[in-house]
């Protein structure tokens, strides 16, 4: 009976020790598998200016799966220095991380645990190699916002005085307008009255008269001085003149009654670099050839006209200089370079 009993002992005895192998095992491979200790795994790396929470073990995920975890923790050279960390992540995710992937350090569950959270990147680009670094994200330290919102507070408090005072100079310059809109009614109804120097000017009718008298004539001078330089810039030498100073009739240059004339147009953006008078190359290419036909035109009293025209609604003057600017540059061109001036050894004509 005792010999039986044992022999039973020894039996539950080695189903304990089986179990509790079998248990312990399979312990190991659960912490082995989290761990990534019997799985293949490659490795990544990552740089942070701090990594407060997160330590050797910190899980990482991609895209909200457990994909790794933290292996290493290579402390700043220097102050200053970033901090890397190495990524040991399952082979299995190779292909998803790619070279614009980014890593972030996140908080997760009640008790703020420290992760690794990985981007995975674009579609479009190229695939993570082992031993790759990729871009990290700094952390958001609640210390930081902290601060960052006191700031901001502090910002708003001196906007908001600002505003204060800026209101309190608009109070202040309403009643001042106030003063200002009383003096001109007072102003207004003595003129009416004819009260003071200009309230007699005005109500006076001899003043009236004199002033449309005054006008008249200033007008008739004006009349009369117009037309004189307008004779003056018929003779000469005082056409030459006015004529260098672009203030010749466009008129009277461009249309001639009972003249032949032969015109080639060519756009201003084909000669000159935009809102400006320099030719470019290609510019001088095309006027090349202009000057070619010109100089095949040798027509005796012939005259060669260069005509510009450009419009700008909101500034004319600036657009009348650059019409003048972009004429002169072309006759300048044709003459200098080309001399389509010359008729023969002893003759020219007028550009």
């Amino acid at each position: 009976m005792q010999q039986s009993i044992s022999n039973i002992k020894l039996i539950a005895l080695g189903l304990f020790v089986v179990a509790a192998l079998g248990v312990g095992t399979a312990g190991v491979f659960a912490v082995g598998k989290h761990g990534g200790l019997f799985t293949q795994t490659y490795s990544l790396k990552a740089s942070f200016p701090t990594i407060g929470g997160v330590q050797q073990g910190t899980r990482v995920r991609i895209q909200g799966i457990d994909a790794g975890i933290v292996s290493h923790i290579e402390p700043p050279a220097e102050p200053g220095k970033e901090v890397v960390l190495t990524l040991q992540l399952d082979v299995r995710f190779l292909p998803l991380v790619r070279r614009d992937a980014v890593a972030q350090l996140a908080t997760q569950g009640i008790i703020g645990e420290r992760v690794v959270e990985i981007a995975p990147g674009s579609a479009k680009a190229e695939s993570a190699q082992p031993g790759d670094s990729i871009q990290a994200e700094p952390p958001l330290e609640i210390s930081q916002l902290l601060a960052d919102a006191q700031r901001a507070g502090q910002q708003f408090q001196e906007m908001s005085g600002k505003l204060s005072d800026s209101l309190e100079q608009m109070n202040s310059i309403g009643g001042q307008v106030k003063q200002t809109r009383a003096r001109l009614d007072t102003l207004a109804a003595q003129v009416e009255a004819g009260q003071g120097s200009v309230g007699r000017f005005v109500m006076s009718d001899e003043a009236h008269d004199s002033a449309l008298e005054l006008m008249k004539s200033g007008e008739q001078t004006m009349t009369t001085l117009h037309e004189t330089v307008l004779a003056a810039r018929r003779v000469w030498p005082l056409r030459d003149y006015f004529m260098a100073q672009g203030l010749s009739n466009p008129v009277e240059i461009m249309f001639r009654p009972g003249s032949k004339r032969e015109m080639h147009m060519l756009p201003a953006n084909e000669l000159f670099k935009p809102g400006t008078s320099i030719l470019t190359d290609a510019g001088k290419k095309k006027l090349d050839v202009q000057a070619e036909w010109l100089n095949k035109q040798k027509v005796s009293q012939s005259e060669i006209v260069v005509a510009a025209f450009n419009q700008d609604e909101t500034n004319s003057l600036k657009a009348q200089r650059l019409t003048q600017e972009q004429a002169t540059a072309v006759r300048d061109y044709l003459v200098n370079l080309h001399s389509v001036q010359k008729l023969s050894f002893w003759s020219s004509r007028q550009v």
